[in-house]
């Protein structure tokens, strides 16, 4: 079942990704930057790439592809994914240079700070939501992994409205979804998805910072299915 309210899908790779298809992708990243690249990540890969191709946009298509071949090519064994691990831990918590790090106030700090007035404003966006970060002494509320899972959250309240024909709460969602991207997300996760391309040569997390770059597409995604 494939949702894209008030609308019908033309043709292959749209260039709007329907509902389902966005809490696929954004539980794809959501886990990889959360827990790093493990095998409940795999499993969001191959839950993604299950559904119809046509059901991704041409940008999407390409990079759940690219990493589909990347991790196929580590082979099945208990160390496959220990070369990606540890290229995560580089990029993304150190201990050294950290070439992208994984906070949005860091981006949206004039001084680069970390824990900032934009931490506190993602956790009322959060509480406003009805949800609140698990763990909150050990990962502060804007970090990527805990953006995305909000994200996630609010698209699978949208799903699970339309599949019961509750447009308050669709609506609802979506709004709350589209103002945290076009407010917040949107004004540093595009950096953040430059600095994670830049600083590797894994295709993985290449292909992971295009599919980044896909959940700031969100916004016009629910405007095309309203």
């Amino acid at each position: 079942m494939n949702v894209v309210v008030g609308r019908q899908r033309e043709g292959a790779l749209s260039d709007v990704l329907p509902l389902e298809a966005q809490v696929l992708l954004l539980d794809l990243l959501r886990r990889l930057f959360l827990q790093g690249p493990n095998q409940g990540m795999v499993d969001a890969l191959a839950a993604a790439a299950a559904l119809d191709a046509c059901e991704w946009t041409p940008a999407a298509a390409d990079a759940l592809q690219r990493m589909r071949q990347a991790i196929a090519s580590r082979g099945d064994g208990p160390d496959a994914l220990l070369d990606l691990e540890v290229e995560f831990t580089r990029l993304t918590i150190g201990p050294f240079e950290i070439p992208a790090l994984p906070y949005a106030s860091f981006y949206l700090s004039p001084s680069r700070a970390l824990m900032t007035e934009e931490t506190l404003d993602v956790r009322r966006r959060y509480l406003q939501a009805g949800v609140a970060v698990r763990e909150l002494d050990h990962t502060p509320d804007d970090h990527l992994g805990v953006e995305l899972e909000f994200l996630h959250f609010l698209s699978l309240q949208a799903l699970q409205a339309a599949v019961r024909d509750d447009m308050t709460a669709y609506d609802l969602a979506l709004e709350r979804r589209a103002e945290f991207v076009r407010e917040h997300a949107a004004r540093w996760m595009p950096q953040f998805a430059q600095a994670l391309s830049d600083a590797t040569q894994d295709e993985v997390f290449r292909a992971a910072a295009a599919l980044l770059r896909q959940v700031m597409r969100l916004d016009e995604d629910a405007a095309a299915g309203s």
